[in-house]
């Protein structure tokens, strides 16, 4: 993961534009303390509101700091340990638990995704040890957790076949539910994990009609999923055949679904979801694949880190997507 750095002004899909920018209290208290040029620009660009604060978009829906090289003005005139927290952190997600923290990269910043297609599956997320702070419960809980996860992630870092692996996490999911379930009565610890934990190896067609219920965040998704409703797509034989790294690339977003989104069963008891998520998620994106091979005869990796970015942004960085693909059976 340390091997990311921010392609700036080299960047097509700049995060510095169309995302709400929120400004953590520790960096608005130094931004309003700024004297010169840069402060009176920095006090006509925030917004406030009664619990936060942001920056005031432009028109076309820019960072007011974004120069015309794509580049942004507070680095290069306070440098970049002022910016916002959110503009530091971007796109790394962590994961606060009783024992431990995790972080790693997402999939919503073209960079973050390439580098989780090419690099060796471990390298895209990073654990950091910390003291134990929950209760006896919850570190039963993650200790259990972690166990499972680890032996799945395993399971994928040895894989070589997509669509074995596929019908193997199906099973193991509906297995580690069972035995979860069992682990949390002979503990005498609480349990509301889902009745009914199957996995559905939903077509293509399906998954479209399900996705274009979900909560929309850019036009271009809805118009995308509209166009795809009615394609007639060609067999994964055909697609796996004429891509032939396609089942690795895979196996890598698999690898990283499972590790971002399993430990979140500590909630809900609901391992099956996670990986459903994982799966439907992947379908759906061989799907964006399948279309983009359709269209030009041919599918490279910038085809790929395209739909893999705009899938994450429409998904991933909305909560009640993921809710609805984790419970969509």
């Amino acid at each position: 993961m340390s091997s990311f750095h921010c392609l700036a002004g080299a960047c097509t899909d700049s995060c510095c534009i169309g995302w709400e920018i929120d400004i953590d209290e520790e960096t608005l208290a130094y931004y309003e303390s700024q004297s010169g040029a840069i402060g009176k620009k920095l006090r006509e660009n925030i917004e406030r509101d009664k619990d936060s604060a942001y920056f005031k978009l432009t028109s076309n829906e820019r960072c007011p700091f974004l120069n015309a090289q794509n580049l942004c003005e507070i680095i290069l005139e306070l440098g970049e340990e002022h910016i916002c927290q959110i503009c530091t952190d971007h796109p790394r997600f962590y994961d606060w638990m009783a024992s431990r923290t995790e972080e790693g990269i997402g999939l919503a910043c073209e960079e973050a995704a390439r580098l989780i297609l090419e690099s060796p599956m471990e390298l895209v997320s990073e654990t950091i040890e910390g003291e134990e702070e929950g209760s006896e419960e919850e570190l039963l809980r993650e200790k259990y957790l972690l166990k499972a996860r680890g032996q799945m992630l395993e399971t994928i870092s040895k894989a070589t076949d997509y669509e074995n692996i596929e019908r193997d996490m199906v099973r193991m999911a509906s297995q580690m539910q069972l035995a979860y379930e069992s682990w949390c009565e002979k503990q005498e610890i609480a349990y509301e994990g889902p009745e009914d934990t199957k996995i559905m190896l939903k077509s293509y067609e399906d998954l479209i009609k399900e996705y274009k219920s979900l909560e929309i965040n850019k036009p271009l998704w809805r118009e995308l999923l509209e166009k795809m409703e009615g394609t007639r797509f060609c067999g994964r034989d055909q697609l796996y055949e004429a891509c032939k790294d396609l089942q690795d690339g895979y196996l890598h977003l698999l690898y990283y679904f499972i590790y971002r989104y399993f430990m979140q069963a500590r909630y809900d008891d609901d391992i099956a979801g996670k990986v459903r998520l994982a799966l439907y998620s992947i379908r759906m994106m061989e799907a964006l694949d399948a279309d983009s091979y359709k269209q030009k005869g041919s599918l490279t990796m910038w085809d790929r880190i395209c739909n893999y970015k705009l899938y994450s942004q429409e998904i991933e960085y909305c909560e009640d997507n993921v809710i609805a693909i984790s419970d969509m059976l």
